[in-house]
């Protein structure tokens, strides 16, 4: 829901805004994504991990989780704030001004909560209420771009910024809106003391998860610093394309963590499920996506047909391997190799960062779909093993006997 959706809110953000403003606004959104997620500092994937095993105060370890997360963020945002023109210009121009500024601190802010909530409701169970906040998300930031749109008229991408953070805070009202209907507490007072105890665990998982997600959230902000805002703005066209097929696997092997969480013995079972679906659906929509890029593309604008298609055409080709590095990163959290899985996908975080900077240089946007896609099968090979004997393990136990 939110992919399909989000596919119609850049295409409507291509419409409605420069090419420019719109590298610009997709740069800075990628960045509030990365500094949110480093701010969970691990919560939401601990918090998946430890409410099933509790029968009380889960609400108030919620509580605790949200606003800490909200804190880190918000201070690791005004740090961004304070050294980002001497990052890049590029980076740097939304944020140099209060208003910018302002917006941009408290989004990212609301972003580390709420991907603490969400995550927290796989470990309640209570997945509808991802949905429920995800589609009232999707759904007001679209109204909202097309109001900012007609009403502010930017070069720098504001609009954008603004629809994004208002569209997450009114997420938040409309679902405790829900939550209260529901007989859902949605203000418990939160108990500190829980959080202690979970540190060194927290911690671990916060490295794997900037491991995992800092080059998804980087690679768009790297395009705009070293190629163009311009160009920025294409690729994100085709990245957010190409995020439409990757979420399968990526949720997957959420889902994946979180029923073997509780249930071990079903590891193997149940990666061997998610691999089959993930590829039997995964090379379909590959195929599809890789034939009909040019008309997809042509959805957000003739320019970025040009520019884009053949990238996105090659980003396709990164399907197989990312379907591997999601099953690895679920299969180590479930067998708590967490410290080794974040060093392997920290360093692989900067290879893959470093080919896309060095592809940048060399060849553009197609330079940079290539190196990506190429340290990707790379790091694929690597890792393949390991899912392969978790995907095998009780079959071969079952030969033995």
């Amino acid at each position: 829901m939110t992919s399909g959706l989000g596919f119609v809110y850049w295409a409507a953000a291509a419409r409605l805004y420069s090419q420019r403003a719109v590298g610009l606004g997709s740069a800075a959104i990628s960045v509030m994504m990365l500094l949110g997620t480093i701010g969970m500092a691990g919560l939401g994937t601990v918090l998946i991990a430890e409410l099933p095993l509790r029968s009380v105060g889960r609400a108030r370890l919620v509580a605790a989780g949200l606003l800490a997360s909200a804190g880190v963020s918000a201070v690791l945002a005004l740090i961004y704030v304070l050294t980002a023109s001497r990052l890049s210009d590029a980076l740097g121009m939304l944020v140099s001004q209060p208003g910018g500024a302002g917006l941009f601190v408290l989004g990212v802010a609301l972003t580390g909560a709420i991907l603490v909530f969400d995550q927290a409701t796989l470990g309640l169970h209570l997945s509808a209420l991802q949905l429920w906040r995800n589609t009232i998300f999707a759904i007001v930031k679209i109204g909202l771009l097309v109001a900012l749109a007609l009403a502010v008229h930017d070069e720098q991408g504001l609009g954008i910024l603004a629809s994004w953070v208002g569209g997450t805070a009114l997420s938040m009202v409309l679902l405790g809106v829900v939550m209260r209907l529901r007989g859902m507490p949605i203000a418990p007072r939160p108990q500190w003391s829980l959080l202690r105890g979970l540190g060194r665990t927290t911690l671990a998982h916060n490295w794997l998860n900037l491991g995992v997600q800092a080059p998804r959230l980087l690679i768009p902000a790297v395009v705009t610093a070293t190629v163009s805002a311009s160009a920025g703005g294409a690729f994100y066209a085709a990245w957010t394309v190409v995020g439409f097929l990757f979420i399968l696997p990526t949720h997957l092997s959420t889902a994946l963590f979180a029923v073997a969480s509780a249930d071990r013995a079903a590891l193997a079972r149940k990666t061997r499920l998610t691999l089959r679906v993930s590829l039997a659906v995964g090379l379909c929509g590959s195929v599809g996506l890789a034939v009909g890029a040019p008309l997809i593309l042509a959805l957000f604008g003739r320019s970025y047909a040009r520019e884009a298609t053949v990238p996105l055409q090659v980003l396709v080709l990164a399907y197989v391997p990312m379907m591997v590095k999601t099953h690895y990163v679920a299969a180590a959290r479930v067998r708590r190799r967490i410290p080794r899985a974040a060093v392997v996908m920290i360093v692989w975080a900067v290879l893959e960062l470093a080919a896309v900077s060095w592809g940048a240089h060399v060849g553009g946007l197609v330079g940079v779909a290539s190196w990506f896609v190429g340290a990707m099968a790379v790091e694929a090979l690597v890792l393949a093993p390991m899912v392969w004997s978790v995907a095998a393990a009780d079959q071969r136990k079952g030969g033995r006997t």
